[in-house]
């Protein structure tokens, strides 16, 4: 739907998928040509792909994002910190296909301020605080739960930055 070249309403998108047949790929709402409110994809099998919820200027205010056999691989959450603090805070997390938390990222005023990593077995593996994208204080665990001094040989696969570029390119 347009209003004065402008999209505008309910939007509704079909493609082709398995045997020629068309299936829901993703609905929204449109309001000045801009994403509002709640917007949804799904995978060719019919299985939810991404949810999120669009705010003001087309920032995303929460989403999540799915394996194709339906299980959570994203989620991002934004919360306003209550006064005096009053800074947005928003904490991303990443799921193995397993369901298994693989990583977790929190952010205040756009910063990366803490970071926490699981082995596949469910054990913490590090977690670290930053300040001005420094690491200011870490801690490292074994697969086993041993407290390690260092970062040696935990192959730390997941880099922080990895999601903070996302972060800014998607809920900024």
């Amino acid at each position: 739907n347009y209003s004065k070249g402008k999209k505008e309403g309910s939007f509704k998108q079909y493609v082709m998928g398995e045997n020629d047949l068309f299936y829901l790929s993703q609905e929204g709402e449109y309001s000045n040509s801009q994403k509002i409110g709640i917007w949804k994809s799904w995978h060719s099998n019919g299985k939810p792909s991404f949810e999120g919820n669009y705010g003001k200027n087309q920032q995303l205010d929460s989403c999540q994002l799915w394996y194709e056999d339906g299980q959570l691989k994203y989620e991002v959450k934004k919360y306003l910190l209550p006064l005096p603090v009053n800074k947005e805070r928003i904490v991303a997390k990443h799921f193995l296909k397993d369901g298994q938390i693989h990583y977790e990222l929190e952010y205040e005023g756009g910063e990366l301020v803490h970071e926490k990593q699981w082995w596949y077995n469910g054990q913490l593996k590090a977690l670290r605080n930053y300040k001005e994208l420094r690491i200011v204080t870490e801690e490292y665990w074994t697969i086993g739960g041993e407290v390690k001094k260092d970062d040696h040989d935990l192959n730390l696969q997941i880099h922080p930055f990895t999601l903070s570029r996302w972060y800014k390119k998607n809920i900024k």
